[in-house]
């Protein structure tokens, strides 16, 4: 659904989407766990790399997330995944409601991450 309101975001130049390499692994680990098509997969990918800007974590990144990690979170992709939106100044779209309470609990600034559900009804509806 929420690929449905940033295409149309996108397409009116309201945004830009970054993706990183990291949640790619993340997805294709969930898929290999399944059966699945891989010209569909190929066809993903492929939308993603052309549709999307690509960002990659740097070095900073790497340290805020292992800071993180050392207070208690486990998922050091999505720690990752918050660092490079958090240094590059990019909004943060995820669906860790967990993730969201733990930064905030952690001291850290939440105000350009974006929880998936706030996402879909803010831009999920049909706007003119």
């Amino acid at each position: 659904m929420y690929s449905h309101c940033s295409q149309k975001l996108d397409h009116r130049g309201l945004v830009e989407i970054y993706y990183s390499s990291l949640r790619l692994l993340e997805a294709i680990a969930k898929i290999s766990r399944k059966s699945y098509d891989e010209e569909l997969v190929r066809i993903g990918l492929l939308f993603i790399e052309e549709s999307f800007k690509r960002i990659e974590p740097g070095p900073e990144d790497y340290l805020l997330a292992l800071r993180l990690r050392s207070k208690g979170f486990r998922d050091l992709i999505g720690l990752l995944l918050y660092s490079i939106a958090r240094n590059n100044g990019l909004l943060f779209l995820t669906r860790d409601r967990s993730l969201a309470t733990f930064l905030r609990e952690a001291g850290e600034q939440i105000r350009h991450i974006i929880l998936e559900d706030e996402f879909i009804k803010k831009y999920g509806r049909e706007s003119k």
